[in-house]
């Protein structure tokens, strides 16, 4: 599961990058225009520098639409592999496909019409279409900047919403695992005592020493998931402090609640205890671990 999510993370790490980038785009493009637009009120009568002018902000609108076009395309990727491993829930699907609908609103002629209206009045000398195209783009420019930064702040709380969601999963992966290998042990130590008895002349005495060492390497596997699970939520954390209206404080205490556990270190220290045949007090413990990430698990939800 944890791989599944960690692919997940890279294409929306991947995907949020294009967005920043096309920010920072757009955010030229504007400066563009206010050159542009300074020298034509000052020079109604565009020589070249002002045809460069509009030109390279031309090419700048021409680049950015089809940086827009790449971010939608890598959002219907993303929205195909969320659904195809099952890894969000409805409600935050369809809050990815809400911020789907911003990305095609983002994707609208009105910016390229105003400097095609633009360029003609330059040609035409006409002072009064020059200033309508100048307000329409300028109009334009300001919804287009606008929708992208809402576009960024959507995606940036749908990835908190459903890393909220990976955690809760992960911590209810991780409890099934830590039930089952309690319930191995158990089972384990309850083979070792048959093999020990005198009267149980079939016993396999090798079984129970090569189950109780994939038991260990299993539990090991476990202590990994676990702390990178631990890696996770202070990822989340930071993410949280970052935005507005994000319970940061909360996400905290249930962190540092988690590390005071050290449930990673225990499920290593719990491997060791089954190599050295502590059995008993292992499973004790991954009965214990188990119901601390149920109760982890829960509070994510």
């Amino acid at each position: 599961i944890a791989e599944r999510y960690e692919s997940l993370d890279d294409s929306q790490d991947d995907t949020e990058a294009s967005l920043e980038q096309l920010l920072d785009e757009a955010d030229e493009a504007r400066k563009q225009f206010e050159e542009l637009k300074e020298q034509l009120l000052e020079n109604p009568e565009a020589d070249f520098h002002e045809e460069r002018l509009l030109e390279q902000l031309q090419q700048k609108q021409d680049a950015l639409e089809e940086s827009v076009n790449k971010v939608a395309e890598k959002m219907e990727e993303l929205a195909q592999q969320m659904q195809e491993n099952d890894l969000v829930s409805e409600d935050t699907m369809n809050m990815f496909e809400e911020l789907q609908e911003v990305v095609e609103e983002v994707r609208t002629p009105e910016l390229m019409d105003a400097l095609k209206q633009l360029q003609s009045a330059m040609q035409n000398m006409d002072m009064n279409e020059m200033q309508d195209a100048l307000e329409k783009f300028e109009f334009s420019e300001e919804m287009y900047q606008e929708r992208l930064e809402r576009t960024l702040d959507l995606f940036k709380k749908f990835r908190v919403d459903q890393d909220m969601e990976e955690i809760e999963e992960r911590a209810k992966d991780l409890s099934e695992t830590e039930q089952r290998l309690a319930d191995e042990t158990e089972k384990l130590e309850e083979e070792q005592k048959q093999a020990e008895d005198p009267q149980d002349a079939n016993s396999d005495n090798e079984q129970p020493g090569e189950r109780k060492d994939e038991l260990a390497e299993e539990q090991e596997l476990a202590a990994e998931e676990m702390k990178a699970l631990g890696e996770k939520m202070e990822e989340v954390r930071k993410r949280m402090e970052e935005m507005d209206n994000m319970p940061a404080e909360e996400m905290q205490d249930l962190m540092e609640d988690t590390q005071d556990q050290e449930m990673s270190q225990k499920m290593k220290d719990n491997a060791q205890k089954m190599r050295e045949n502590e059995l008993q007090e292992a499973g004790q413990e991954q009965q214990k671990m188990s119901e601390q990430l149920d109760q982890l698990s829960s509070q994510m939800d």
